[in-house]
C-alpha cells in the first residue's frame, strides 16, 4: 500500500510537470506567434478600407461621422473607439493596426478562457490541455493573425463575441 500511494504521487507529480512544460511552451508559441505578427504591423502601406477608416476616424469630427456612417455598411462602435484611441496616440499606419491588435489579444485571451472553463466540466488537467488547444488554435491561425493587425473592425468583433461568449457561459 505504501508503494502504491508512492507510485500515485509519483505518477501525479510527473503528469503536473509535464502540464507545466506543456502550458509553458504553449505560451511561449502563441507570445512569439502573436509578437511575430506586431512585428509585421509596417510591412504593408495602407490598403484602400483602411485609407478609408482613416478619412472617417481622422478627417470628420464625430458629428460628421455618424452622418457620413448613415450610408456605411459597417456600425459606428469601431469608429468611436478609434476616434478614441487616435486621441491619445498619433494616427497613423502603426497605431491604427495596433489599436486592431490589441483587441485581437484580448479576444485570443478571451476565447482561450473559455475553452479552459468547457475544459473544467471534465477535470482540471483536460481543462489545461482545452486551454492550451484554444489558444493554439486561436494565436496560430493564419488568417485569423493576418485579419488582426488590419485596421478594420474584425477584431474588435472577435473580442466583443469571444466576451459575450464568455460572458453567456458564465452567468447565463
Amino acid at each position: 500500500p505504501i508503494s502504491r500511494k508512492l507510485s500515485r504521487k509519483m505518477i501525479t507529480r510527473n503528469s503536473r510537470n509535464y502540464q507545466a512544460i506543456f502550458i509553458l511552451i504553449t505560451a511561449a508559441l502563441c507570445g512569439s506567434s502573436a509578437l511575430h505578427i506586431l512585428s509585421a504591423i509596417e510591412i504593408k502601406s495602407l490598403w484602400a478600407d483602411e485609407l478609408k477608416t482613416f478619412y472617417k476616424t481622422v478627417s470628420l469630427s464625430t458629428p460628421q461621422m455618424m452622418n457620413y456612417l448613415r450610408s456605411d455598411s459597417h456600425p459606428p462602435l469601431y469608429y468611436l473607439a478609434l476616434q478614441s484611441w487616435f486621441s491619445f496616440f498619433e494616427p497613423n499606419t502603426k497605431t491604427l493596426r495596433l489599436a486592431s491588435w490589441i483587441n485581437y489579444v484580448i479576444g485570443g485571451i478571451l476565447m482561450t478562457i473559455q475553452t479552459f472553463k468547457l475544459g473544467k466540466n471534465e477535470t482540471e488537467s483536460r481543462a489545461w490541455v482545452a486551454a492550451c488547444i484554444g489558444a493554439l488554435i486561436t494565436f496560430g491561425s493564419p488568417i485569423a493573425l493576418r485579419f488582426s493587425i488590419e485596421g478594420k473592425g474584425y477584431s474588435l468583433v472577435v473580442m466583443l463575441i469571444a466576451a459575450g461568449l464568455l460572458c453567456r457561459q458564465n452567468y447565463i
